[in-house]
């Protein structure tokens, strides 16, 4: 493959390394126009596993394992939703992460049924992205476990 303007050959490796790393770095909300990847109104589903993998973008995370005393006051009161990053613990007792999830078109609610390490509440939303296997979803919401869940964090910018 030759770049644009210049006869040097660029390997085809970097082309794609560049390309994940900006599939990364986008929004899906603003890139992806459609139907979208998910099935439709998957968030009305109930008893049934989403077959198929899905790559989904993290739009907001929370621990909603701890109690309240141990949340700090941070002045997000209005947006139950959020949390800082300072609350982060270790998997285990006191942690159960909810994710607001998006495949650009349409959002769905997630539950880290089991613990996956590689989620923490530092995560960086918007450019974090999942790659879903074949989820269990009830009351539409899917249940995330490391056996069908790959984080994808493009790390620090």
């Amino acid at each position: 493959m030759r770049r644009p303007g210049s006869s040097t050959l660029v390997r085809q490796d970097h082309v794609v390394e560049i390309v994940c790393y900006q599939l990364m770095l986008n929004d899906l909300k603003l890139t992806c126009t459609g139907a979208g990847i998910l099935p439709p109104q998957v968030s009305l589903m109930h008893r049934t596993i989403v077959s198929g993998e899905y790559f989904l973008q993290v739009d907001a995370i929370k621990n909603i394992g701890s109690t309240s005393s141990r949340q700090p006051a941070d002045g997000l009161d209005d947006d139950p939703f959020l949390e800082p990053v300072v609350t982060d613990v270790q998997a285990g007792w006191g942690r159960m992460f909810k994710l607001l999830l998006t495949d650009g078109v349409q959002y769905v609610p997630a539950v880290e049924f089991k613990p996956i390490p590689a989620l923490h509440v530092g995560l960086a939303v918007g450019t974090t992205k999942l790659l879903v296997r074949d989820a269990r979803v009830r009351r539409g919401v899917l249940h995330l476990i490391p056996a069908n869940t790959t984080v994808l964090d493009a790390g620090p910018l």
